[in-house]
């Protein structure tokens, strides 16, 4: 039983994700993205391009605190999702497996093993899809050839530097969220290029095209630029540096405001910082913001700023240039996927407050370049990262690595 493989067209695939609001959402609890939905639709398509018994299955870590929060609630059954309940996350490779046997004895062989990280459970998983003569899939969604990422928890992502060179060094393929970052981890981790397939992720906002081109216009002629952040509030995303920012180009223009949406551990810091500040009034923090109210906010705002040590892809970039907003960002991986400079928007390699804030401040002042930044966020976006584009080409890939 433990070397059978599926021989016809059904396809099983196994995800393993660390990502428990994947599992929160699935019993209708509103989360800061969309990742439910997401996955029904690969499922969706993996099953008009297979076979209509084929099946996405997916082993998530909870622990009890979030098996607290869904008790009494029913879950969406539409997609399978195990929580590990597991006691933390130190524990969750061995619940992972503890699943992964549980399923291989009721006879679901998964043809497919794929991991959202390339250390970790990837290891144990990687082991298991030899054992049963499955194919597996290593997935990365952050610049780990950044040294910011290296030096942020210097010992513990060393280690995962080090499984991640074992992992990637024995895979037949690499899902990577950008092309900057395919190439960094392929010369840093000496890894053949070609190994990596590049599928973003997909985004699910709704939107009218008609209604956009009206907004754009609309939001040149404002007298007031609202700029906005939309993440966590964490030290990768460096919002000091963003802070500094906003101060910089309120020194030289009043006519800003700025919008600051997400959570995290650094959240009163940033807000201390603001409010013992002189520019108090042109800030407005904002906690976590579910994803369907996200359009409420993108509408409101003309300028995206992002000062990010490190992105796996910037997938809120894509979402402002869906909305047709200009983003400005540090160099930091995945957004130079996204914006062409001085086109749709600017990159900043020096991480200067300066140039960042002279950016946004040309886009002020000329409001014809403004049109053209925002007109073409939104052709850049609808034309190389339309939804329904990554989410094919994503089960696309998984369809692929079933085969090696």
């Amino acid at each position: 039983m433990f070397l059978q493989k599926n021989t016809t067209s059904k396809k099983n695939i196994l995800i393993i994700s660390q990502d428990y609001d994947l599992y929160l959402n699935s019993y209708g609890i509103k989360v800061a993205g969309d990742p439910f939905l997401r996955h029904c639709k690969y499922q969706n398509i993996l099953k008009n391009k297979t076979n209509e018994d084929s099946e996405i299955l997916i082993i998530v870590y909870t622990n009890k605190n979030i098996e607290n929060q869904v008790k009494g609630l029913n879950p969406n059954k539409e997609l399978k999702i195990i929580g590990t309940n597991s006691l933390n996350r130190m524990f969750f490779s061995f619940d992972m497996i503890f699943n992964t046997l549980n399923l291989i004895r009721k006879n679901w062989i998964p043809d497919l093993i794929t991991t959202q990280n390339p250390w970790g459970e990837a290891i144990p998983a990687w082991l298991i899809s030899k054992i049963l003569n499955s194919s597996y899939l290593p997935q990365i969604h952050t610049d780990i050839s950044s040294d910011y990422w290296i030096n942020e928890k210097k010992f513990l992502n060393q280690f995962r530097k080090n499984c991640a060179k074992f992992i990637l060094k024995r895979s037949k393929l690499i899902r990577v969220v950008s092309n900057t970052i395919a190439k960094n981890i392929s010369i840093k981790y000496d890894i053949n290029l070609n190994k990596f397939i590049v599928s973003p992720v997909s985004i699910s906002l709704k939107k009218e095209e008609i209604f956009l081109k009206k907004l754009i216009q609309r939001k040149s002629k404002e007298e007031i630029f609202n700029v906005i952040f939309i993440g966590r509030f964490v030290k990768t995303k460096d919002l000091k540096l963003w802070i500094k920012t906003a101060f910089e180009i309120l020194e030289r223009n009043n006519n800003f405001k700025f919008t600051m949406i997400g959570y995290g551990d650094e959240f009163q810091d940033i807000k201390s910082i603001i409010f013992e500040s002189k520019y108090k009034k042109f800030f407005r923090l904002t906690n976590k913001v579910y994803y369907e109210d996200l359009p409420k906010y993108l509408k409101e705002c003309n300028l995206m700023l992002l000062t990010s040590l490190y992105e796996g892809f910037g997938r809120v970039i894509l979402e402002a240039m869906t909305y047709g907003i200009p983003c400005i960002s540090t160099k930091s991986g995945g957004p130079e996927d996204l914006i062409i400079h001085n086109r749709n928007g600017f990159l900043n390699k020096k991480r200067s407050p300066k140039e960042l804030a002279d950016y946004a401040l040309f886009l002020f002042k000329d409001r014809v370049k403004y049109v053209e930044f925002s007109k073409s966020s939104l052709l850049h976006a609808n034309n190389h990262f339309n939804s329904e584009k990554l989410i094919d080409s994503y089960v696309n890939l998984l369809i692929k690595a079933t085969n090696i």
